[in-house]
């Protein structure tokens, strides 16, 4: 990526702030191919094809927001995210940003769906690992009448304005994804477009993530994240940091906890892209045909360690009334006879209904892990 100091300005784009030191070299990363978001909006065949590639195995890619007005407006929206979760997570106190309060328990999935969020606080008051402001679409756009959304008062009206853009362009780049592989997929009527309407009450989110510095020499804590995948149907990561990581192409992938510390690969952050990875909805809505991206989330590498890393991430779910069942199409394989048979016997969950239970159970394996530590009297 170049020298400290160089300049990273992309179609007319300021980024040089979010690159305080370029990506270490000599590090095992996973190459991820680029798609062109103008070939993508010109129904360029190749390129339809090459996503759906892309997307059937590792489940992520780069998508090269800068040849098209559209995702040059996203870029840009995107990085004045990233500035404002830069002033909002540093200048607030906890107690400050903690009056941007999770969703009850009994209505809401707590950090997936509104709110601040932190679990560690280190004795110097910092958060030890993570933290994490959600802002969920159908609350901002007045879709939801939801009497315990509530917006905190340290949030100004343009900021409101910023989040709310971001959500739009994020939205209809999702849906430009979303048409190239309706294309390869040969599914007709705009199926998957149609599930993922902005206008349309859905899980659909923008979240900032902060991950503080920390001095490896000094600290030997190691962060990381579970490797999972996640109860979507696409992201759209913004990071100008390293820290994301998939599994190499032969690792083992029958079990998350089967991977090896050698298989996991760094995705290098590529300044004018957005890292897009499948979620657990789409695998579901081709019956396979798509694979949701397993991944995990590290603490930034050598001389990056010491600098807080900021993220934003859009996700894009169905409709919550949209019904979680594999579309038709060619080249969706049709549901077995134990699976239909199955799907017979019990009704077909809304998209509401199937995030919660993921949620659940997502929530759970988190529980038993923690308790699984606790038993072994183990560290992060």
């Amino acid at each position: 990526m170049g020298s400290l100091g160089e300049k990273y300005v992309v179609a007319g784009v300021d980024m040089t702030d979010l690159y305080p030191v370029p990506f270490p070299d000599n590090l095992p990363t996973v190459e991820l191919q680029t798609v062109s978001v103008a070939k993508l909006l010109s129904h360029d065949e190749q390129e339809s094809q090459r996503i759906f590639a892309f997307c059937k195995d590792p489940g992520f890619f780069l998508l090269d927001l800068t040849d098209h007005p559209e995702g040059v407006r996203l870029l840009q929206d995107a990085t004045d995210c990233c500035r404002l979760a830069k002033k909002l997570f540093t200048s607030l106190t906890i107690d400050q940003k903690r009056e941007y309060k999770t969703r009850s328990a009994g209505g809401g999935a707590g950090i997936f769906d509104m709110g601040y969020f932190t679990r560690d606080i280190l004795p110097s008051g910092d958060v030890k690992y993570n933290e994490t402001m959600n802002f969920p679409v159908q609350d901002m756009f007045g879709y939801s009448s939801s009497p315990d959304f509530a917006l905190p008062g340290w949030l100004e009206a343009d900021e409101v304005e910023l989040i709310k853009r971001t959500m739009r362009s994020g939205n209809t780049m999702g849906n430009i994804v979303l048409s190239g592989l309706e294309q390869s997929l040969q599914i007709a009527n705009n199926k998957l477009q149609a599930a993922h309407r902005l206008e349309d009450p859905s899980g659909d989110f923008l979240r900032l993530l902060r991950y503080p510095g920390y001095d490896p020499a000094a600290n030997a804590d190691h962060l990381r994240f579970p490797a999972h995948k996640d109860a979507i149907s696409l992201g759209l990561l913004f990071t100008w940091l390293g820290g994301l990581q998939l599994p190499a192409v032969d690792a083992e992938r029958l079990a998350h906890e089967e991977i090896s510390e050698a298989s996991w690969r760094w995705a290098r952050p590529v300044p004018g892209t957005a890292i897009v990875n499948m979620g657990d909805a789409l695998e579901l809505l081709t019956n396979g045909a798509l694979t949701s991206g397993l991944h995990r989330v590290v603490r930034a590498p050598r001389e990056q360690a010491p600098h807080d890393r900021y993220s934003v991430l859009l996700s894009l779910r169905p409709a919550n009334t949209w019904p979680m069942t594999p579309l038709e199409s060619p080249v969706i394989r049709p549901l077995t006879a134990a699976a239909k048979e199955a799907k017979a016997a019990a009704p077909v969950l809304t998209c509401a209904e199937w995030g919660a239970a993921k949620l659940k159970a997502l929530g759970g394996r988190f529980t038993e892990r923690e308790q699984r530590k606790e038993r072994l009297n183990l560290k992060d």
